[in-house]
C-alpha cells in the first residue's frame, strides 16, 4: 500500500440528499506486484459508532506499474461535506489478519444540500395576503406603476428606457416604477428542542427533518419574492428579496454542524417579522415569555410517529402558545 497514490473528485460540486453521484477514482500502483481486496472506507457515512467502518465501494484487484481510473456511484443520505472524514484505502488481503491503509487525496468536495418539498400554498397572516407577499410602496423600484422618470444610470434595465423621452432629451431617459415593500419571514430551528442525553443517536434523525423542514419554508417563501432571515444555532443568515438562488442558504445549511455546547437560545423579537419556529410539542412550554412575537408566530410542532420515516407535523399561531 505504501506505493500506491489514489485520489477522488466528484463529478459536481453541490448534490441534494438522496440524488446520486458519481464519484471518480483514480490510482497509480508504483510496485510491481498488484493489490487485491481494496475498498473505500471513512467520509461517506455518518455513523453513530465511531469505531464501524463501511466501505463505500471495493475493488476486485489493481495490477502492478498501473494507472488506473474508477468510476462508482453514491447516494448521500444525510447533508453536510462530503467526505466529512479522512478517507483511506484499505486492504485486509487474504484472511484479513492484517489490514494496511493508505490516505486518499480529495481533490473536490461534494457539498449536500438538504432535501425539500414544494410547498402548495403560502399561508397569509390573518388572512391578508399583503401580509406575506408586501403592498405598494413610495419607494422607487421595477415592479409596480410608473411613478416618474430619471436619467439612464450604469445598471438600469434596457426595457425600462422610455424610448420618447429618450429622442427628445438626446440621452438615455428611463422610467421610475413602484417598489413593493416585502414582508420579513424569519425561519427559527430551535436546535435545543432537539438535544438530550441520548444525542446523538435519537435526536440527529429529528433534527435534520426539522431542517428539511425549515429550508423548505424558506424556499417558498424565497419564490415569492419574500425577505428571508435563517437562523438555526450559530447560524443567522438573510436573504433579501432580490438573491438570484437559495445557494448561499443551502451552502451554509449543508456547512453547518450543531455544537449543543455553543448553541444559545436565540429567537426573532422583530414584531414586523413573520416568524416560524420548527421545534418538538414540549418545547414551547419552557420558551421564556416575551421571547418570541405573540401575533406574528407560527410554531411548527415536529414529533416523530412510530412508522418509521414518518413524522407528523402540527402548527399553532402565536397566540395559542
Amino acid at each position: 500500500m505504501r506505493g500506491t497514490i489514489a485520489e477522488i473528485e466528484f463529478d459536481c460540486r453541490r448534490a441534494r440528499e438522496g440524488e446520486r453521484v458519481k464519484v471518480h477514482l483514480g490510482m497509480h500502483n508504483r510496485w510491481p506486484w498488484p493489490l487485491w481486496g481494496l475498498a473505500i472506507e471513512n467520509g461517506f457515512f455518518l455513523n453513530d459508532d465511531e469505531n464501524e467502518t463501511r466501505p463505500v465501494a471495493a475493488l476486485a484487484s489493481v495490477p502492478g506499474w498501473s494507472r488506473s481510473a474508477f468510476v462508482f456511484e453514491f447516494r448521500p443520505d444525510t447533508r453536510g461535506i462530503y467526505p466529512h472524514a479522512a478517507t483511506v484505502l484499505a486492504t485486509g488481503f487474504p484472511f484479513g489478519i492484517w489490514r494496511a491503509s493508505t490516505l486518499i487525496n480529495v481533490k473536490r468536495e461534494l457539498l449536500v444540500w438538504p432535501r425539500t418539498i414544494p410547498l402548495t400554498s403560502i399561508p397569509s397572516l390573518r388572512g391578508i395576503i399583503a401580509d406575506v407577499i408586501g403592498s405598494p410602496s413610495l419607494r422607487p423600484g421595477d415592479e409596480q406603476e410608473v411613478v416618474g422618470g430619471r436619467p439612464f444610470r450604469d445598471g438600469d434595465r434596457l426595457r425600462n428606457i422610455h424610448w420618447a423621452q429618450t429622442a427628445r432629451r438626446d440621452t438615455l431617459f428611463v422610467n421610475e416604477r413602484q417598489a413593493l415593500a416585502r414582508r420579513l419571514v424569519s425561519i427559527v430551528v430551535d436546535c435545543l428542542a432537539f438535544s438530550g442525553d441520548d444525542w446523538p443517536r435519537q435526536k440527529r434523525m429529528q433534527l435534520e427533518t426539522a431542517i428539511r423542514v425549515a429550508a423548505s419554508i424558506a424556499q417558498e417563501f424565497h419564490s415569492h419574492h419574500a425577505e428571508v432571515r435563517f437562523v438555526m444555532g450559530d447560524l443567522d443568515l438573510h436573504l433579501p428579496a432580490g438573491a438570484p438562488t437559495l445557494q448561499r442558504l443551502l451552502d451554509a445549511i449543508a456547512r453547518f454542524r450543531i455544537e449543543l455546547k455553543s448553541t444559545d437560545e436565540r429567537m426573532i423579537q422583530d414584531e414586523k417579522s413573520l416568524t416560524f419556529v420548527v421545534t418538538q410539542p414540549r418545547r414551547p412550554a419552557a420558551w421564556p415569555q416575551g421571547r418570541l412575537p405573540v401575533s406574528a408566530t407560527l410554531a411548527l410542532v415536529l414529533g416523530l410517529l412510530p412508522v418509521a420515516g414518518a413524522a407528523c407535523l402540527l402548527s399553532f399561531t402565536g397566540d395559542g402558545c
